[in-house]
């Protein structure tokens, strides 16, 4: 049944993509989804490309698609842009004059942009740096962010803040910041130290820790889903092991599956649909498959290859005998399976504090 669903879907989202991306009245929200569902879909087709146990009709299928999947992402980046103020904030769609700045709106624009960059879309020139410059700038001195610049510092707004930075800085640096280290002992297995890295090198990196001694006072009372998946990203884009001493991963998701329903689903003031959907990318520590992983520990981010896609083999040339047609196929990459993060965030209601 749930591939039945998949399938329907995706025209859907393609459709979307390729029309008028952004435009509607949630467009950088809904174009922030779309792309990283694209990105997956995009992914797959190629995975399918390079399998040689692939079947022929899914092999022609999957060639036939990854082109429509790579203009509907295309049309999203415009789309994005066409939202985007001069400051780098993002409206809520519609244009660049509808609505002012919140973090909530930036994190998915900015999560869509991430897609786009994984599926080897050339943004603008220096984009990475002029959103990190932007979301510097909107720092409390307290350390955490806020939904809108004028209102107080709440931890959906920290996570985002940090999680949408530190995005930016594996960009920028083809690596992530790394603030905390995993030390293992001998017959007591792993155990979990709070190492962290007080003395950061970049600005960057002082303003996350800088958000995180915040979050420590704050960042683990509270289960609400819209807000854990947001602690997840930041925590694993800045390989955070745990906050004042405390595994953040453990102690949420034994609460997470304490609140579960006998169906399987999980309920929150945004609706079951969102809060399930924010609960499983939490507990499947979604954002980890977004980079290479070797037994199990984190490497750094995948750089921009060439596009893993076949392309037809051009006949021969007519030649002298001495020399030999030329063809030619783009290396195959193995891209790695990743979950999509394809839960609303306006859809579902209220941004929690």
């Amino acid at each position: 049944r749930s591939q039945k669903v998949i399938a329907e879907s995706i025209p859907v989202i393609v459709t979307y993509g390729l029309d008028k991306p952004g435009m509607d009245r949630r467009g950088s929200y809904n174009t922030g989804l779309v792309m990283m569902a694209l990105d997956e879909l995009r992914e797959q087709a190629e995975q399918t490309i390079a399998d040689a146990h692939a079947n022929h009709k899914a092999k022609r299928q999957a060639i036939a698609n990854r082109p429509r999947y790579l203009a509907a992402l295309r049309r999203c980046v415009s789309g994005l842009y066409a939202n985007q103020k001069n400051n780098q904030s993002f409206s809520y769609g519609g244009g660049a004059k509808r609505g002012g700045h919140d973090m909530s709106i930036q994190q998915y624009a900015l999560l869509g942009m991430w897609a786009a960059y994984r599926s080897r879309i050339i943004l603008r020139r220096n984009y990475w740096n002029d959103q990190e410059r932007y979301l510097m700038s909107l720092q409390h001195l307290d350390g955490g962010w806020s939904y809108k610049p004028d209102r107080h510092t709440s931890r959906s707004m920290t996570v985002s803040g940090i999680g949408s930075l530190a995005i930016c800085a594996a960009n920028i640096r083809k690596k992530r910041i790394t603030r905390q280290t995993t030390v293992i002992h001998d017959d007591r297995g792993l155990e979990i130290k709070d190492v962290t890295n007080h003395s950061p090198n970049t600005p960057v990196e002082k303003a996350i820790n800088h958000a995180f001694d915040w979050l420590s006072q704050h960042g683990l009372q509270t289960v609400e889903p819209y807000y854990l998946y947001g602690l997840e990203r930041a925590a694993t884009l800045t390989r955070t092991t745990t906050i004042d001493r405390i595994d953040w991963y453990e102690t949420m998701a034994t609460k997470i599956i304490a609140r579960q329903g006998g169906d399987g689903s999980w309920s929150s003031g945004m609706g079951a649909t969102c809060a399930t959907a924010w609960y499983l990318l939490f507990l499947r520590r979604s954002t980890e498959s977004y980079f290479n992983s070797e037994d199990q520990q984190p490497v750094d981010v995948k750089p921009a290859a060439p596009t893993p896609v076949p392309t037809p083999v051009p006949a021969p040339v007519p030649s002298p005998p001495e020399l030999s047609p030329k063809s030619s196929l783009p290396p195959q990459s193995s891209p790695q399976h990743r979950m999509t993060a394809d839960a609303g965030d306006r859809a579902c209601g209220q941004i929690p504090s």
